[in-house]
C-alpha cells in the first residue's frame, strides 16, 4: 500500500464544489485501487487585515480547516498572500504553512511515502521544499496553466530550476505539456505522459428527448463550459451565435467576466438565446451535455480539457481550438471538429457543419470509450510504486 500525500491550491470545498475537482476524481481512482492510501493538504489563500476586503477572495471564513471527502481527509491551512506583491514568494508561504501542517499529520500517524504535488507552481514547488526538509520523494503533475504560464515567466522558472533535480517523477497529462516541461528545464528521462480519464458511467448517454423536456431546451442547443474568464473564450462562442440565427446557446460556469460577457450578448442582439448557468453538480452537467447537439471549447490555452472529454462521453460531439491536449482528444472524426483558427467565424462555421451534416451518437460515444480511467490510473499507481522503491533504495545505499 503506497500511503499518498497530495499537496495541492486546488481540491473542491464546501464553497467552490467544482474547483480541482479533475485533481479529486484522479484521486479517487488511484484510492479505489485498493493500492494507495491518500491524505490532501489543501492551501487556502488568505489576505491580511485591512487588505482582505480589496482581495478576490471567496468566502474563506466558509471553507472548512479539515473534512473528510468520499474518505478522504482534507486539511487547508491557511496562507497570506497580497495580489501582486507576494506572488514571488508563494511557494514558500505554502511551504510553511504545508510543513506545520504535515508535521501535525505525521504526529498523529500518517507517514506517507511520497508526496503527490498537484500543479507545478507554486504547488510543486512548495511541495518540493517540504520533500527536501523531510526527506521524502515529490512527483509533480502539470496540468495546464502552470506550464502554458506560469514556466514562461522569469521567477517561477528560477524556482522550478532550483528544484527540479529533486524531483522524482513528472507527470504530464498531455504531450503538449510534457515539452513545455522539458522546456523549462525537466529531464526529459523523468518526464511521463498519463493523460486524464473521465467516469464513463457518469458521463454516458441519456434519453435526449427526456432530458431536452427536463431541462426546457425546444432548440438546437451548444454548450460553452468552464470558468468565466478570458482564456476559456465563451466570447468568441458568444459572437458566433450572431451567425447561427436559429440556435441556442447555454454557458455553464462562473467567474469575473459574468458582467462582460452578458453585456456583450446584449450588444450583439443575442441575449435571448443565451441561458446562463452558474452552478451544476457533475449528474446536472452529464444532462447538459446529453441535451446539446454540440459542446463548444472556444479556449486559447488548456491542458488536457475534461470538458471534451465528458461530452463525447455522453454521445455529443465538440467543436474545439486546437490548444494543448485538445488535438489528442478530438483526434478522430467521430469526436467532432478541431479549429486552427481562434475565431468566432471559424466556431460558427464548425458549428453549422456538425448541425448539418450530425455525427451518429452512439460512434462519438464509442470513441470516447478510449478514455477511461483505467489505463491513467494503471499507469500511475506503476509509477509511484516505482518512485518509492527506487527512494528506498536510496536512502539504504
Amino acid at each position: 500500500m503506497i500511503r499518498l500525500l497530495t499537496f495541492t491550491n486546488l481540491y473542491p470545498d464546501p464553497v467552490r464544489p467544482r474547483h480541482g475537482i479533475f485533481v479529486e476524481h484522479r484521486l479517487r481512482k488511484l484510492v479505489a485501487t485498493g493500492k494507495v492510501e491518500a491524505q490532501v493538504v489543501c492551501p487556502v489563500p488568505w489576505c491580511p487585515l485591512p487588505l482582505n476586503k480589496k482581495c478576490t477572495q471567496y468566502r474563506i471564513h466558509d471553507v472548512p480547516l479539515k473534512e473528510v471527502r468520499d474518505g478522504i481527509v482534507v486539511h487547508r491551512p491557511r496562507y497570506w498572500v497580497v495580489p501582486g506583491i507576494t506572488s514571488a514568494i508563494n511557494p514558500w508561504s505554502m511551504a510553511r504553512v504545508g510543513m506545520a501542517m504535515i508535521k501535525n499529520i505525521v504526529r498523529e500517524g500518517y507517514d506517507f511515502d511520497v508526496i503527490d504535488a498537484q500543479y507545478v507552481y507554486p504547488d510543486g514547488i512548495a511541495g518540493a521544499l517540504i520533500a527536501a526538509k523531510l526527506g521524502k520523494p515529490v512527483t509533480f503533475t502539470a496540468r495546464g496553466s502552470d506550464v502554458n504560464v506560469a514556466l514562461r515567466q522569469g521567477i517561477p522558472t528560477r524556482w522550478f530550476r532550483h528544484v527540479q533535480q529533486q524531483v522524482a517523477a513528472f507527470i504530464s497529462v498531455s504531450e503538449a505539456l510534457k515539452s513545455g516541461l522539458i522546456n523549462a528545464g525537466a529531464d526529459p528521462v523523468r518526464v511521463h505522459v498519463i493523460r486524464n480519464g473521465v467516469d464513463l458511467e457518469l458521463f454516458s448517454e441519456r434519453d435526449r428527448l427526456y432530458v431536452k423536456q427536463r431541462l426546457q431546451i425546444n432548440k438546437k442547443t451548444i454548450l460553452s463550459v468552464g470558468n468565466l474568464i478570458y482564456e476559456k473564450g465563451h466570447h468568441l462562442v458568444i459572437q458566433a451565435m450572431t451567425q447561427l440565427p436559429q440556435v441556442e446557446l447555454i454557458i455553464i460556469g462562473s467567474g469575473i467576466q459574468l458582467s462582460f460577457l452578458q453585456s456583450l450578448a446584449m450588444r450583439l442582439n443575442v441575449a435571448d438565446r443565451i441561458r446562463w448557468v452558474s452552478h451544476v453538480n457533475q449528474s446536472q452537467l452529464a444532462e447538459f451535455y446529453s441535451a446539446a447537439e454540440v459542446t463548444v471549447l472556444a479556449s486559447s490555452r488548456e491542458g488536457m480539457p475534461n470538458v471534451l472529454l465528458e461530452s463525447l462521453a455522453c454521445g455529443t460531439p465538440v467543436v474545439a481550438t486546437d490548444v494543448g491536449g485538445s488535438a489528442e482528444i478530438v483526434a478522430d472524426a467521430a469526436a467532432g471538429l478541431l479549429i486552427q483558427e481562434h475565431s468566432a467565424t471559424a466556431i460558427a462555421k464548425a458549428v453549422k457543419k456538425l448541425l448539418d451534416y450530425p455525427l451518429e451518437r452512439a460512434a462519438t460515444r464509442a470513441y470516447a470509450l478510449r478514455f477511461s480511467w483505467h489505463n491513467p490510473i494503471t499507469q500511475q499507481v506503476a509509477l509511484l510504486e516505482q518512485v518509492v522503491a527506487e527512494h528506498k533504495l536510496k536512502r539504504a545505499g
